[in-house]
């Protein structure tokens, strides 16, 4: 399989038990890994390729993102390169089989994922799963400025397939170019607004609930309460987090591998956390964890008695 993920420094833990994850569940195969980046050192870019050459004998290959890659398709400084990668980078990588699969450095790989790589695409450009929650969120703006319909199913580019024989020719530099160019209001979500308007005829949507469930755990559980409802939709996730989905994807800001990520999804992540660094870095990391709580609960019980 072609594999590609994205991941700055700040992200090297994720990427790495994502990374650990993907080789413990897919081992029926060598597969051909990139990782794209921007801002990475040379000694974490070792570091990090040596340890998978060493575990799995699988070479990781650093491909640096550059702007002129870009040709001019977005100057503003507002978004970084990496938002985009998944609009222009495909096609300056060796993806033998026409295919390539991108996944994000915050989920955990927990199954097998070759009958998703091999499954027939026809004319489809992509193979990827819905956003679970952004017709609650953010419908005004899907519907009303993407001039999406409203019975769209609007994809988390999250962990896509793309099936570059189609996609590369209908997402040209050129025709991206133009319509950032044209539609500059149209980039809240950067890259996946993009390609939910120019492909929406030509996605094939998969089961969110197997390929991407999305974990919006934050600390305010302002987010949380999604899929804590009892809807159709909550019990499916819940369901789904009992029965070992094949990828969860920490969409938020709050991320498994803070100290201050005290919910029980962490669970996925805990164990390749386990395999990608060794079960005492976890230890003192889950102490940490649990002094967090701890201070939080006092925290809350002191104000609790100042009231009264």
């Amino acid at each position: 399989m072609n594999i590609s993920f994205v991941s700055s420094e700040k992200f090297l833990v994720g990427a790495r038990v994502m990374l650990v994850s993907f080789l413990e569940n897919n081992k029926f195969e060598k597969h051909n890994i990139y990782w794209l980046y921007t801002d990475v050192n040379q000694k974490a870019i070792d570091e990090f390729c040596g340890f998978f050459e060493k575990r799995y004998g699988q070479k990781v290959t650093p491909f640096r993102m550059t702007d002129e890659m870009m040709k001019g398709f977005y100057t503003d400084k507002t978004f970084g390169v990496a938002a985009f990668h998944k609009l222009f980078v495909f096609r300056h990588l060796d993806t033998p089989g026409g295919r390539i699969l991108s996944l994000d450095a915050d989920a955990v790989v927990n199954g097998s994922l070759k009958d998703f790589y091999y499954q027939e695409m026809g004319e489809n450009c992509i193979a990827s799963s819905p956003d679970l929650y952004i017709r609650e969120t953010d419908d005004d703006y899907i519907t009303d400025t993407l001039g999406l319909p409203k019975d769209h199913t609007y994809i988390n580019l999250g962990n896509t397939l793309f099936n570059l024989d189609k996609y590369l020719p209908a997402v040209s530099t050129e025709v991206c170019a133009e319509y950032v160019k044209n539609n500059p209001e149209k980039l809240r979500y950067v890259a996946q607004d993009v390609l939910n308007v120019m492909l929406k005829d030509r996605i094939k949507v998969c089961d969110v609930y197997k390929y991407n469930l999305q974990i919006f755990s934050e600390m305010n559980m302002k987010h949380s309460r999604f899929y804590l409802k009892n809807d159709d939709r909550g019990i499916k996730v819940r369901n789904a987090l009992k029965n070992d989905p094949v990828i969860v994807h920490y969409v938020r800001k709050a991320k498994p591998w803070d100290t201050n990520y005290i919910f029980g999804d962490r669970r996925f992540f805990k164990k390749y956390e386990i395999i990608a660094y060794g079960r005492g870095y976890v230890m003192k990391k889950e102490l940490k964890r649990c002094w967090y709580f701890i201070e939080k609960l006092a925290k809350k019980g002191l104000k609790i008695i100042g009231k009264h």
